[in-house]
């Protein structure tokens, strides 16, 4: 179980949050495939550092090709070729519990977190639709951290 720890938020906007996530080199082989913003004004909304510590959030879907724990090693270089250490589950990231993504991985890099998530093609992410994926969905969400002084 992933226990959770309270933080502050730096208030980043959607836009900061969209360049960040734009430094990544994303496989050729993902295709986009959806947007969710999470925070004041966004798809869902959320107070920062009282409803979340992830609040405000932005979370990018793609649709990739191949088994679920070649996609997740392909999203794990990503990050670690753009510098960000790997903050592996105990379980490790594709022994996870049923109901849940088949891989996973938290990663930082200074204040910038980043979940990484890899779903079955036919999993329901509620609030996201993606007509008929024809692989496995991989959401890459980024938010950032207070920097203690």
């Amino acid at each position: 179980m992933l226990c959770c720890v309270l933080v502050a938020c730096d208030g980043a906007s959607f836009e900061e949050l969209a360049s960040d996530l734009d430094l990544l080199q994303v496989p050729d082989e993902w295709r986009f495939a959806a947007t969710l913003t999470n925070g004041p004004g966004g798809d869902i909304e959320c107070v920062p550092n009282l409803d979340s510590a992830t609040c405000p959030q932005l979370t990018r879907y793609y649709v990739a090709s191949g088994l679920p724990e070649d996609v997740y090693g392909q999203g794990e270089q990503m990050l670690i070729d753009a510098a960000f250490a790997i903050e592996p589950f105990p379980r490790g990231p594709c022994d996870l519990p049923g109901g849940v993504a088949t891989c996973a991985t938290y990663a930082a890099a200074g204040n910038q977190r980043v979940l990484l998530q890899v779903f079955p093609s036919d999993y329901d992410l509620t609030h996201v639709q993606i007509p008929d994926p024809d692989g496995p969905i991989v959401s890459i969400s980024i938010w950032r951290e207070e920097e203690e002084s």
